[in-house]
């Protein structure tokens, strides 16, 4: 089996990149217990599969927080990463909505364009998005990121 990588850079925002809105009140820390999680190997086969995981994390400045995220294994084990990554990335928004008590939809884009809008409603919806999200910033050497609570969506 051929080994893969894919080198994944998200940076975590609470409003829109820029807006230098601190980070304070998000609860960073659940997030990356998740991407550390032992995984169920019936539901996530990550040892059959022979891939890994390292994640890295960078407090840049108070309103932002870089995760570097390694992935590496083979084509089957990439695609159940992202899958499962996207699950989490998901979940973790919605949380965060709930604990910010804000209506407004986290926002995930790879390259400054807006890409994925996560309603919590919608979440099972918005996972492949959030997947496609992931794969597209690791294949293109992009950042991906991501803003809590959009001010541009609090605009319109």
């Amino acid at each position: 089996m051929v080994e893969q990588e894919l080198r994944i850079e998200v940076v975590l925002h609470r409003k829109d990149p820029g807006s230098c809105e601190l980070l304070n009140d998000v609860d960073v820390g659940s997030l990356i217990g998740r991407l550390l999680e032992q995984w169920d190997p019936y539901v996530f086969p990550a040892h059959d599969l022979g891939g890994s995981i390292k994640a890295h994390v960078q407090r840049t400045h108070e309103y932002e927080i870089v995760l570097y995220l390694l992935l590496a294994g083979t084509t089957v084990f990439l695609k159940s990463a992202l899958n499962r990554l996207g699950q989490h990335f998901g979940d973790w928004l919605a949380e965060q909505m709930g604990l910010l008590n804000t209506t407004v939809n986290s926002e995930i884009r790879v390259s400054d364009r807006s890409f994925v809008s996560v309603d919590p409603d919608k979440l099972e919806e918005c996972i492949p998005d959030i997947v496609e999200a992931l794969r597209l910033a690791g294949e293109n050497a992009q950042k991906l990121n991501i803003a809590i609570e959009p001010i541009s969506t609090l605009e319109q």
